[in-house]
C-alpha cells in the first residue's frame, strides 16, 4: 500500500515538470533576440588586425545583458552590460570586446593575427532580467594566410637588383657604342675635309710650276725650233743635190 501511494504522488510531480519545461521552452522560443553578425568572412595576413560586429534591437525593458563571444564552440570572452554604463571594453590575451553604452551592439577586435586565430566566431546576447531572453548571430569565418618566407622575398629582390643591374649596364653599352660611333664619324669628316684643304693648297703649287716651266721653255714653244732645223736640213739636202 506504501509503494501504490508513492506511486500516486510521483503522477503529478512528473506532470507538473512536464508543463513546467514546456513552458520555459515557449517562453524561450518567444524571447529571442535576432542578432545581426557581419561580415560573413574574414581573410587576413598574420600579424594584421582584424575586427567583427554584432548588433540587435534595443531592450528597454532589460536590466542586464551578457554579451559572449564564442571561437569554435568555446567561449572566449564575456561581458556584463547594466543600465546607465557607458562603453564596456574586455581584454583577454589578443582579444579585445567592446560593448556600446546603447546596448544594441558588439565589436570583437584581434590584434596581429596568428594561424591560431583561424576559425569560426558567434556573438551571444543574453537578457535574464527581468525576463530571459537570448540570440545568436549567424557566425564569421576567419581565415589567417602565412606570411611569405624571408628566402622567398629575398631571393626575388636579388633577382630584381640583378635585373635592373644587367639593364642599367646595358643602357651604358649602348651610349658607350652610339659615343664611338659618333666620334668616328666626326673623325672621317676632319679627315676628308682636311684632304680636300691639302687638295685646295697644292693646286696653285700646280699652276705655278706650270707657269715656270712654260716661261723657261714649254713643250709648245720647244716644237718650233726642232720644226725649223728639220726644214733647214731639207732645205740643205737639197741644195747639194742640185748642185751635183
Amino acid at each position: 500500500m506504501f509503494a501504490h501511494h508513492s506511486l500516486k504522488m510521483n503522477k503529478p510531480t512528473t506532470l507538473q515538470g512536464y508543463i513546467f519545461l514546456a513552458l520555459w521552452y515557449s517562453i524561450g522560443a518567444k524571447a529571442e533576440i535576432n542578432i545581426t553578425q557581419s561580415p560573413l568572412e574574414i581573410t587576413a595576413v598574420e600579424g594584421e588586425s582584424v575586427q567583427m560586429n554584432c548588433s540587435w534591437k534595443k531592450y528597454q525593458s532589460a536590466q542586464q545583458i551578457r554579451v559572449e563571444w564564442w571561437k569554435n564552440q568555446s567561449r572566449i570572452i564575456s561581458l556584463f552590460y547594466t543600465q546607465n554604463n557607458s562603453d564596456m571594453k574586455g581584454n583577454n590575451a589578443s582579444f579585445t570586446v567592446l560593448l556600446k553604452a546603447n546596448n544594441t551592439a558588439t565589436e570583437l577586435r584581434i590584434a596581429k593575427l596568428t594561424q591560431n586565430h583561424a576559425g569560426t566566431y558567434h556573438c551571444r546576447a543574453v537578457a535574464e532580467i527581468p525576463t530571459l531572453e537570448k540570440g545568436n548571430g549567424s557566425g564569421t569565418v576567419l581565415y589567417v594566410r602565412e606570411v611569405q618566407n624571408d628566402s622567398s622575398l629575398g631571393s626575388g629582390a636579388a633577382v630584381g637588383v640583378v635585373l635592373a643591374v644587367l639593364f642599367v649596364l646595358l643602357i651604358i653599352t649602348l651610349l658607350w657604342k652610339l659615343k664611338i660611333t659618333r666620334a668616328q664619324d666626326q673623325g672621317d669628316a676632319a679627315v676628308y675635309e682636311s684632304v680636300s684643304e691639302m687638295d685646295a693648297v697644292e693646286e696653285p703649287q700646280e699652276d705655278v710650276e706650270a707657269n715656270s716651266s712654260s716661261t723657261q721653255g714649254s713643250t709648245k714653244w720647244a716644237e718650233i725650233p726642232v720644226y725649223e732645223s728639220c726644214d733647214y736640213f731639207d732645205v740643205k739636202s737639197n741644195e747639194n743635190e742640185d748642185e751635183r
